[in-house]
């Protein structure tokens, strides 16, 4: 189904906004990932810098 999404967004040159627990699926579809947690910031990043993020939160999942 993401594939399916994102072929449409780049079709239709869309963004895409994924809410997800999952970093492995939000990295292979997303080019910048913000972590929150309790509706605070903790991390902004480019999605392949995600396995270096710094807050343990975000290393946590």
């Amino acid at each position: 189904m993401l594939a399916l999404i994102r072929r449409l967004v780049e079709a239709h040159n869309m963004g895409m906004l994924l809410t997800s627990h999952d970093l492995q699926q939000v990295s292979e579809h997303c080019e910048r990932v913000i972590v929150m947690y309790k509706s605070r910031v903790l991390n902004t990043l480019p999605a392949a810098d995600l396995p270096c993020a710094t807050h343990p939160y975000t290393c946590t999942l």
